[in-house]
């Protein structure tokens, strides 16, 4: 009875939290800039180089681009810190660029590599689901809910994206992020 209680709960705080962070986006829609981006790597730094864990970003965009901002910045900061978490040695990289697309339509880019601990081929299509990790060692190893990446699966698809997994058992995981872009509009967040 209490597992229940507790997972209703994980619930209503994804969903508010998802709703909470749409609010802000819409309250505040600021397009994705060069600087947010870099402001993640000052938000994640600390973790990185407490654990002696090598960070390389390439942030290719020159321009202020018609994603939201917040949205993306928390994407990003719950990728690259679960990378850092689940990486001992080695490093993560950050890559964000764009590309043209189909005629009028641009595709946004953004990977997160780590050369952590990787996972198993048979539990990739499962770390999306709400409380959800590789393991049960591995919540009580590294913390965690098992809900970030839900959440970051749930704003991705929200502005109309996706994301996909490659992973190695201990030798790293990549996480794909993207998002297309018709010139002209911004994404629907309602």
């Amino acid at each position: 009875l209490k597992t229940i209680s507790l997972l209703e709960r994980g619930l209503v705080q994804v969903k508010e939290t998802v709703g909470a962070l749409l609010v802000e986006a819409r309250l505040k829609s600021r397009d994705l800039a060069h600087q947010d981006v870099e402001d993640v790597r000052t938000l994640v730094a600390p973790a990185a180089q407490k654990k002696r864990v090598r960070l390389a970003w390439c942030n290719e965009l020159s321009e202020t681009l018609p994603l939201p901002a917040t949205l993306l910045r928390q994407i990003l900061i719950n990728l690259v810190g679960n990378a850092i978490k689940f990486t001992n040695d080695g490093g993560v990289i950050l890559l964000v660029n764009h590309s043209e697309g189909a005629e009028d339509h641009i595709l946004f880019n953004f990977e997160v590599t780590d050369t952590g601990i990787g996972i198993e081929p048979e539990k990739v299509d499962s770390i999306f689901e709400q409380f959800t990790q590789v393991d049960s060692s591995t919540s009580r190893k590294y913390g965690g809910t098992g809900l970030g990446l839900t959440i970051v699966k749930k704003l991705t698809e929200l502005q109309g994206g996706n994301i996909s997994v490659h992973s190695e058992l201990n030798k790293g995981t990549t996480f794909t992020l993207r998002i297309g872009y018709a010139l002209g509009e911004r994404p629907d967040l309602t």
